[in-house]
């Protein structure tokens, strides 16, 4: 039935996760991925910063940008993913931790806190670039297939 769904909600267009989150979960691969990523580009790249979390918010989240590095990577755009990769360090505190994002127009650090899931997808994302562990193609559109094959190779047959 095609009334089970809300269809009345606002749009989630503002927001980067509604842009590349479709590429990162593998709706879209290949072509279409790649022009996605290019589509909403400059709504949500600030250039030496990262990537804002709401394209009209002045704000760049280090998690946002580890997540989008992560589906530049599933696309196979490894130089521009290692570019953000790059831009991610200035947010990195002293102590090791990552400052959860950065204000613009405050010129400061906002919010004040370095949470472990920011850490945690700063290191997915530099997983991903230097195939370090079996989890770095996690997000790659080859993944799943050569895991499922490989599962079924050593799997006991009854």
């Amino acid at each position: 039935r095609t009334g089970r769904f809300d269809r009345t909600w606002e749009s989630k267009n503002r927001y980067s996760m509604n842009w590349f989150y479709p590429v990162l979960c593998g709706i879209y691969s290949g072509v279409p991925a790649q022009l996605r990523m290019s589509h909403r580009w400059d709504s949500f790249v600030e250039q030496g910063l990262g990537c804002r979390c709401v394209a009209d918010e002045p704000w760049v989240t280090v998690a946002e940008t580890s997540e989008l590095i992560l589906a530049l990577e599933a696309t196979g755009n490894h130089q521009e993913a290692s570019r953000l990769f790059g831009w991610l360090h200035q947010w990195r505190d002293e102590d090791g931790g990552y400052w959860t994002g950065y204000q613009m127009e405050d010129d400061c650090l906002w919010p004040e806190e370095k949470p472990t899931w920011t850490a945690a997808a700063v290191l997915l994302a530099g997983d991903a670039l230097s195939d370090t562990t079996p989890a770095s193609k996690l997000f790659s559109p080859y993944s799943m297939l050569s895991s499922a094959t490989d599962l079924g190779e050593d799997l006991p047959h009854e």
